[in-house]
C-alpha cells in the first residue's frame, strides 16, 4: 500500500504495466506471497538420541530444533520431545534401568538443575556428563549386545552397572535389552 502496488481503495494490485489484478490473482500469479508461518511438530525421541545428537547444552536444556526454544527436560517431555517411557537411566544402586520420568520422580534425574545424580556414590553430574559415561542410554537389541561384546556363549549379557551377568529374561527385567525389539 505505502508503495502504490496495492490500490487502499479498490483493494486491486497494479501490476508494472499500469494494469490492475484482484489480490486472489496476483497470489495466484505469485506477485503477492501468503504470510503463513509453518509450525513442524516435533515428535518424541529418546533421552539418550537428544544427548547424543548435541540438543542438550551444559545446563540441562534441549534446543527444539524446529522452533529453536529452549526447555528443560520435563518442559521437553511435557512438550512431546523427549519420550519419558524409555529406560534410558542406570540405577547405579539397583543395577538396573528406569525410565526417564521414573528417574525424575526418584530423583536420579533433576530437570530444574540438569543434573543426574548417581544413586550409589549420590555424586552429580550433567546429562551430557552421564550419558558420556554410558549412564544414560538407550535399552539395546539383542544384535547391538552381541555387537558391543556384551554376551556371552553361554546367552549370559552384562548388566546395566557391568557387575554381573544376566539371563536373557534378567536382562529384559533390568532395561538392559529392549523387550519390543527382542521379540
Amino acid at each position: 500500500i505505502d508503495n502504490g502496488i496495492v490500490d487502499s481503495a479498490s483493494g486491486l494490485y497494479r501490476l508494472n504495466d499500469g494494469t490492475y489484478i484482484t489480490n486472489a490473482e496476483a497470489l495466484k500469479f505469485g506477485y503477492l506471497i501468503r504470510n503463513e508461518t509453518v509450525k513442524i511438530k516435533s515428535t518424541a525421541i529418546s533421552f539418550s538420541d537428544a544427548l547424543t545428537r548435541g540438543l542438550f547444552d551444559e545446563h540441562g536444556y534441549m534446543m527444539d530444533r524446529n522452533s529453536g526454544d529452549k526447555y528443560q527436560l520435563h518442559s521437553a517431555i511435557a512438550n512431546g520431545l523427549i519420550n519419558e517411557n524409555l529406560r534410558e537411566i542406570i540405577d547405579t544402586k539397583n543395577d538396573s534401568k528406569v525410565a526417564v520420568k521414573k528417574a525424575i520422580e526418584i530423583g536420579l534425574l533433576d530437570s530444574k538443575a540438569g543434573l543426574f545424580r548417581n544413586s550409589l556414590s549420590n555424586d552429580k553430574c550433567t546429562f551430557n556428563y552421564a550419558h558420556n559415561s554410558h549412564l544414560i542410554s538407550k535399552p539395546l537389541t539383542f544384535k547391538d549386545v552381541y555387537d558391543l561384546s556384551l554376551i556371552k556363549d553361554n546367552c549370559r549379557i552384562l548388566s546395566p552397572t557391568f557387575s554381573q551377568w544376566l539371563s536373557i529374561q534378567e536382562a529384559i527385567d533390568a532395561g538392559v535389552l529392549d523387550y519390543d525389539n527382542y521379540k
